[in-house]
């Protein structure tokens, strides 16, 4: 306890608690409307991401996926994890051009053991598939695929 009692003395004859409150009315005053509006949007800002990565909110679910061509059909196959249709979504475009801007929506639920057309009219050629996780907006799976005719 008496190290406490000499730790907090010392801090405050370091601080000097007297010049700080003779200061603060000084910064608050030439500080205005803009500046203390600017200090609580990036304090609220910053606290935001703080709570973000905290909880966790982040985390993409692990999943275990394979992609591959049969005929003119593009499948998603389910290998381990699950994901609500509405938490997914997929892009599967020709890799020679650019990637589309709209994604397309699940069109089923990811279970282990399903199998999910994802195209069903590829030409022959070498397409991209990526699959995101709708509520991080991170990628859960990236690859390529060949079509052959």
């Amino acid at each position: 306890m008496r190290k406490i009692k000499g730790i907090f003395q010392r801090l405050r004859r370091w601080i000097k608690v007297k010049e700080i409150k003779e200061i603060l009315p000084r910064i608050r005053r030439q500080m205005g409307i803009a500046g203390i509006s600017l200090s609580i949007m990036s304090t609220f800002v910053i606290g935001s991401v703080i709570v973000y990565y905290a909880t966790g909110m982040g985390e993409v679910p692990p999943v275990e996926l394979s992609v591959a061509a049969h005929d003119n059909a593009i499948t998603l196959t389910v290998l381990d994890g699950e994901i609500p249709a509405e938490d997914w979504e997929y892009l599967v475009f020709d890799e020679r051009v650019n990637p589309p801007i709209m994604w397309d929506p699940a069109p089923a639920d990811m279970e282990p053991g399903e199998d999910i057309v994802l195209k069903s009219d590829a030409r022959p050629a070498t397409y991209r598939v990526q699959i995101r996780h709708k509520p991080t907006l991170k990628f859960i799976f990236e690859t390529k695929v060949a079509v052959e005719g």
